[in-house]
């Protein structure tokens, strides 16, 4: 069944040598932490990081059987450039992260299980049935047939447009099955780089999609659950399924295109895994670009950090409102804004005397 009879093309071999590279640089870097934890809090209760909550939201407005009101208040938050718990939610819920859809995701996005059908099962129960933990839990345990997609479908976008058809519902429960135990036993015995493994079992799980519903939430879940248990934590820094939102379109057209050639000669499976890869390699450079910030933060001058502090209090300042609450002189402080912003520190925008500057 996954017996591929392909090879990797040479910008493939390019990209996970890329990827590699940088997977064990990050091993280096002290700010990498535990998925939805900080290091002060790692031995207790877990503190979700800014991280988790781009990919969890970015998960729920991929999947069109997310709840609707729950993805128009994350679309208004994605749009507002604003995030994290706390947030007001322009619909008037008093809190868009408490919502029930949203906790569940977070709750299965913090557990560290192997890859089986019954953790498929409960994490399913969890975030497409609307259950509590342990609700989820006996679903999974007393009925996880019942979990099963029970009609033939097309897998839609969520924008509501058909991407492909999923399998029959007749062969969901041994194409499931079959799927789960090729990753496993590829990923215990090494011969195919665990990229590819991950990639491909992301494109085979949406085309079987077995579940009645949030099959795009599990997909992205499990996706991101393999790509650190195998040795990519720099996606706990930067999540990878909101790059993949941001980039939709072509998310979408490579899966579409690969889909074609699945289980015949694989000849168009490598479309969709130089966009994933290349898709990794963002995420690498925003780390990067993450981690620059922090040291460029971390040498402030004095001058400096006085007008960040100004830009933080205020929210926007222009640089005639940063030479009146610092007292510094202009030429200084136009010199300052413009190194701060060259280094991404703070943001321009707008232009003439009414350009203004921000926080990231």
């Amino acid at each position: 069944m996954f017996d591929f009879g392909w090879r990797p093309s040479h910008r493939i071999v390019k990209q996970i040598s890329q990827i590699e590279r940088f997977a064990g640089s990050w091993q280096r870097i002290p700010s990498a932490m535990n998925p939805g934890q900080t290091k002060k809090e790692s031995g207790g209760q877990a503190s979700p990081q800014p991280a988790l909550f781009d990919g969890i939201s970015a998960a729920i407005l991929l999947d069109i059987t997310s709840p609707p009101q729950l993805s128009l208040a994350l679309t208004r938050i994605h749009s507002s450039g604003k995030r994290g718990s706390g947030i007001a939610d322009p619909l008037g819920i008093e809190n868009t992260y408490a919502h029930p859809a949203f906790e569940a995701l977070r709750l299965a996005y913090l557990r560290d299980a192997e890859l089986s059908a019954k953790e498929i099962f409960y994490c399913a129960a969890l975030i497409g049935e609307k259950l509590s933990a342990h609700e989820a839990l006996n679903q999974r345990l007393e009925s996880p047939n019942s979990l099963y997609r029970i009609t033939n479908s097309a897998l839609r976008t969520h924008e509501d447009t058909s991407l492909f058809p999923t399998l029959s519902k007749y062969v969901i429960e041994a194409r499931l099955a079959e799927l789960l135990a090729w990753v496993n036993k590829e990923l215990q015995e090494g011969l195919i780089h665990p990229l590819i493994i991950i990639a491909t079992f992301h494109l085979l799980f949406l085309q079987i999609s077995p579940m009645r519903t949030a099959n795009v939430r599990l997909c992205h879940l499990i996706t991101w659950q393999l790509l650190r248990q195998q040795g990519y934590g720099f996606v706990q820094q930067q999540h990878l399924t909101p790059i993949l939102l941001e980039r939709n379109e072509a998310y979408y057209n490579a899966l579409r295109q690969a889909e074609k050639s699945i289980f015949t000669n694989w000849k168009s499976l490598s479309i969709w895994l130089e966009f994933f890869l290349e898709s990794m390699m963002a995420i690498e450079a925003r780390v990067e670009l993450q981690e620059a910030k922090k040291a460029a933060k971390g040498r402030l001058t004095s001058v400096q950090q006085r007008i960040v502090d100004v830009v933080r209090r205020c929210g926007s300042a222009s640089r005639d409102k940063i030479v009146q609450e610092t007292g510094i002189n202009i030429s200084t402080v136009k010199y300052n804004l413009s190194l701060l912003s060259s280094r991404g520190q703070l943001v321009r925008s707008g232009g003439g005397r009414s350009t203004s500057y921000s926080l990231l």
